[in-house]
């Protein structure tokens, strides 16, 4: 029996490249679908490493989101492609979010093996780790990230988040107000310490703590889920059932708020308001069922109702040990610290210091709050009293040189970094528990040596810091940075662009270099190629306060001041956006102008005499912008014309020229400045001796200005009344001139 022929296979590369068009057009979940649809119809994704890519990344970011399906695909275009690490990288998060963080942590593993100093791969991995109870694991991977990159502020915030979910308090606090140490204003630090105060069972201290947040950041949701949360925990239900009512108007899915809500339960009806009889009105009776019973005569009296209840005797407690108070002045010290209390937290350190007096730890402390309430002195003061008894406290040691160098005694501070750089080289030193290593030492005070404008020496010492054979790795990214920052500073500024490059080139995270190189550029007068870097980044951060401002200098310099004006809303409050804008406001003002020009041209005549022309101008005129990128000009001009020459004269000896003018300036393309006006001139009046009527005349300016690097071309075109003697005027003749200009 003969078979029947196969059914060739449908044609669906039409439903293939519309899925392909959806996802590019960010439509994940009709691309999903016409992604499924193919398959259905015979299409092979499996073997197809850009569409499993996809089509895994759709199940991903698509809503609703499947991790599983995500895994599956993504795990297929890996296959194919097991050099691609952002495949692999998508392929860990969707296996963790699909609770397989075993095999996940293996990817991430792997990711972060290859790329060190990548910061998101460590993350992951310590994510993947603790969902997969290994706590420890994941603490010990952030821990080596930040030995390596100690002032990584972002990871030392996650580190202390994993701290606080595995309930160890001390350190995750500790972590915190690391951040602090560095970056004092920074809110998700004090977030995070206002949480775990209320953790360790402190929810009226975190309240002090959340409302000084929310006084800074109104809209703070964390700092807004976290007061809700002490405020249930204080019993203030009314308040905190309020807060959490608006939290879940504004975040509908978050389940910590929904299930808090339901765990308050509706609010209950106020009671009515009980009236008060005054002390005349009668006693009411009791109640029929409950009237007492009258007993015999012989029987013994019942206690009347008002009688006070015997009570059982008195229990003495046992002695309790006296409470140490040296702990409790430093818990006190904490809690001060941790609210803000400089003032009070210094005083009960003390407390604690004069009960015991060799306490390193709290004299350390006391001279962290006191370099933190900006009390540089005394903060020194006390780390030099520490390092008498522990001279060999490395962390105490660079601390001192760095709380120097934020009092700006540089000096000093670079003499201390000095002695910890030599203190490190002691292996006791740089082996102890929570010592910084030599490389953070020097990488700091190389920073210092920036900042007191030893340039040179500062250079040197990123030499000693970066490989010598010129191949940089992603570790080397924050070094090449710093670097190039100094090159900057100093304006050499093609080394400083060649530097950022390299840091670029390195890896990790791009976005600080790039600025950097943007900024630079700016400053050596690149200002197109300027502006397509920060364009590109305002991209990628539509509102950074930083690219906001450097994009807004280099508009204003291309002479974009709208652009500039709307920039600057986005930029960082202070004194150099004040002035950048009052600079821009100030050009943009309104401007009147009188002006007198004279000109006189002398000869000598052909019978030895002399004599001469002049031309006397008056001009009034207003200038103002009609939009922030547009400047116009009117002005009214009247030109007065005298002449002694005898030949001249017996025409006429003066004249008079008026021209009335509008002229626009505004840029057409960065390399086109364009200034275009137009107007009416008038002239004649005299024919010979005669009296004759005014001519008008239709007057122009044309200037173009082309820039193209150190090249500039000035081209003008011009039509105005001439005024270079009176007869010319008398008889209407109109001047054109053309004129080039390199």
């Amino acid at each position: 029996m003969a078979q029947r022929a196969a059914k060739p296979p449908a044609d669906n590369s039409n439903l293939l490249e519309t899925a392909d068009r959806l996802a590019a057009d960010g439509k994940l979940n009709q691309a999903r679908a016409a992604y499924q649809r193919a398959i259905k119809m015979g299409a092979e994704l499996g073997k197809d490493y850009a569409r499993a890519k996809t089509l895994g990344l759709c199940y991903l970011n698509g809503t609703p989101q499947n991790a599983a399906e995500a895994a599956k695909w993504l795990n297929a275009a890996w296959l194919l492609r097991t050099t691609e690490d952002d495949t692999r990288l998508a392929l860990a998060q969707s296996l963790a979010w699909s609770g397989q963080p075993g095999i996940a942590s293996e990817h991430f593993r792997a990711l972060l093996s290859a790329h060190s100093n990548n910061a998101d791969y460590a993350l992951g991995l310590a994510g993947a780790l603790y969902a997969n109870k290994d706590p420890s694991g994941a603490y010990a991977t952030l821990e080596s990230f930040l030995e390596s990159f100690p002032t990584n502020n972002p990871m030392r915030l996650e580190y202390a988040r994993f701290l606080s979910y595995g309930r160890r308090f001390p350190e995750s606090l500790s972590q915190y107000q690391a951040v602090l140490q560095i970056d004092p204003s920074n809110i998700e630090a004090q977030t995070g310490i206002a949480k775990v105060t209320a953790w360790q069972g402190h929810p009226d201290v975190a309240l002090e703590l959340y409302d000084r947040i929310l006084k800074k950041q109104p809209r703070n949701y964390d700092a807004q889920v976290g007061k809700a949360f002490s405020l249930m925990w204080t019993e203030q239900n009314d308040q905190a059932r309020e807060m959490f009512a608006a939290l879940h108007q504004r975040e509908p899915n978050d389940r910590d708020v929904t299930q808090a809500l339901k765990t308050l339960g509706p609010a209950k009806p106020k009671p009515a308001e009980t009236l008060m009889a005054s002390a005349a009105a009668p006693k009411p009776s009791l109640p029929a069922a409950t009237a007492p019973v009258v007993a015999a005569a012989s029987a013994k009296p019942e206690p009347v109702a008002d009688a006070q209840p015997v009570l059982p005797p008195a229990i003495i407690p046992a002695p309790q040990p006296p409470a140490d108070p040296v702990k409790e002045f430093l818990d006190s010290a904490e809690m001060a610290s941790a609210t803000g209390n400089f003032a009070e937290a210094v005083h009960h350190y003390h407390q604690a210091l004069e009960k015991d007096p060799k306490n390193s730890a709290a004299r350390m402390q006391l001279a962290r709050v006191l370099s933190w309430s900006k009390d540089y002195t005394d903060s020194v003061a006390e780390y030099d009293k520490l390092l008498e008894v522990e001279p060999t406290n490395l962390r105490a040691q660079q601390e001192k040189a760095r709380v120097l160098s934020w009092a700006k005694q540089f000096d000093a501070s670079l003499a201390e970094y000095e002695k910890a750089l030599a203190l490190a080289q002691a292996s006791s030193a740089v082996t102890a528990t929570g010592a910084p290593n030599p490389r953070e030492i020097r990488v700091e005070y190389a920073r210092v040596l920036g900042w007191s404008r030893r340039y040179n020496d500062a250079l040197e010492q990123y030499a000693l810091l970066l490989p010598a054979d010129g191949k940089y790795t992603s570790a080397d990214s924050s070094i090449l940075l710093d670097k190039a920052r100094i090159l900057a500073w100093s304006r050499q500024y093609v080394q400083a662009i060649a530097t950022y490059d390299q840091a670029i080139a390195a890896g990790g995270d791009t976005f600080e270099p790039r600025l950097g190189k943007a900024q630079t550029l700016y400053w050596s007068g690149a200002l197109r190629e300027s502006a397509l870097e920060l364009r590109a980044l305002q991209l990628e951060k539509p509102k950074d306060p930083q690219v906001s401002f450097a994009l807004a200098a280099v508009e204003h310099g291309l002479g974009y001041n709208a652009r500039s004006l709307s920039l600057l809303r986005y930029a960082s409050a202070g004194k150099e956006t004040d002035d950048l804008r009052s600079s821009i406001r100030s050009e943009l003002r309104p401007v009147v102008r009188f002006r007198y020009g004279l000109e006189s041209d002398r000869e000598i005549e052909s019978n030895g005499t002399h004599s001469g022309i002049k031309v006397l101008r008056y001009t009034s005129g207003i200038e103002f912008n009609v939009h922030p990128d547009v400047r116009l000009d009117v002005s009214n001009t009247v030109s007065h014309i005298l002449t002694s020459n005898a030949l001249l004269a017996r025409h006429h000896a003066t004249e008079l020229a008026f021209e009335t003018m509008a002229h626009a300036r505004f840029r057409v393309a960065p390399w086109l400045e364009m200034t275009a006006g137009a107007g009416d001139g008038i002239s004649g009046g005299h024919a010979l001796g005669a009296e004759t009527d005014k001519s008008h005349h239709f007057i122009f300016d044309l200037h173009p200005v082309v820039t193209r690097g150190h090249f500039r071309m000035d081209f003008a075109v011009s039509r105005h009344v001439a005024d270079y003697t009176p007869l010319a005027a008398d008889d209407n003749v109109v001047q054109t001139r053309i004129t080039t200009a390199l």
